[in-house]
This record gives C-alpha cells, structure tokens and sequence, in this order.
C-alpha cells in the first residue's frame, strides 16, 4: 500500500486585490446587464470591445435598422419628383395670384420678378411697390381705353365744321353734362 502515490494537495487559490476587483466589475456588469434600462448599453460595450461577438439583440436591431433606412430612402427618392412639382405648382400658382391681386399683365410681372431678382429683393409686395416707384419715375404710362361714350363723342366732334362753333359748343356742353352725370352717378 505503501506502492500507491497519495495526490498531492494543491494549495487553496490565493485571491489578490485585482482579482476581487475584476470579480466585482463582472458582478456589476452582470446586474446592469439584467436591468432592461441599461441591457442595450452593456451589450453594445462589449460589441465594441470585441467585435467577433455574436450578440443576437443587438445584430437584429441592426438589421431592422439598415432594412428600415434603405426602405426610407427607397421612398424618399420616390417623393422627391412629387415634391419638385408640386413645389412648382405651387410657385406657378402663387405668381398668378399675385398677378391677379395687383392687376399686372405678364410682362409687368417679369419686370417685377427681374427688379426682385436683380435688387436681392425677398419681398413680392416691396419688388413690386419698387416696380411702381420706377414708373412714376418719368416712363410713360398707357393711356387709360376710352370708354363707349366718349368714342362717340370723339366721333359726333368728327362729322362737325371745325369753323361751325355753335354746334362744337352745344356737343362739348353736352359732352360735359354727361361727364358731370356719371361722375353724380357714382358718388
């Protein structure tokens, strides 16, 4: 009996300070991990600190994730065409009420839009008072249509003599009366 070896006993482990820090470090880092508040952090610290890692959480997350954004760029490229005309549309239609509202034909409003342009002027409605200053400013303007009443003023003045001027006097007084009528009429 004396022929069988006796195991040598193996001294108990020595614990150092380091490695009851390391053990604690790994019991808080278990408990944050179990804590539904901070599990998302602790997994992605240790992705980082090795990458290799299968971390089935957080490779879903990602997944859905690059999934979803090419989804939303997908759709973003699709409305950007649709965006671009209806912003046109509406451009196109906020000129023609602005046309409509301050009475400008086309061509009042381009020079308008080139004043704008031209000035680095952001505001329609200072462009346009702008537009306005410049054509008092010495342009001339288009006479005003005359209107039924007066062409046929203008046409009873034809078929008179100049040299008769008793007939002249009686159309330019009655001419006046009708003049002085309207403008009772509209008051």
């Amino acid at each position: 009996m004396a022929d069988t070896p006796t195991p040598e006993k193996k001294p108990a482990p020595v614990i150092t300070e380091d490695q009851a820090k390391i053990d604690s470090a790994g019991r808080l880092l278990h408990a944050l991990a179990q804590n539904p508040e901070f599990r998302p952090e602790v997994l992605r610290i240790i992705k980082k600190a090795s990458p290799e890692t299968p971390i089935p959480e957080l490779d879903l997350i990602d997944r859905f994730r690059t999934e979803l954004e090419a989804n939303v760029k997908a759709g973003d490229e699709k409305q950007k065409p649709l965006l671009d005309k209806l912003d046109k549309i509406e451009r196109h239609l906020a000129r023609e009420s602005f046309k409509d509202k301050n009475k400008l034909d086309e061509a009042e409003c381009v020079e308008v839009e080139t004043i704008a342009k031209e000035g680095a002027i952001g505001n329609s409605e200072t462009a346009l008072k702008f537009w306005q200053m410049q054509g008092q400013l010495g342009k001339p303007r288009g006479t005003a249509i005359p209107d039924d009443a007066a062409k046929q003023y203008q046409d009873k003045l034809k078929k008179i003599n100049p040299r008769n001027t008793k007939q002249l006097e009686h159309a330019a007084v009655d001419e006046a009366t009708r003049i002085m009528n309207d403008f009772a009429k509209r008051r």
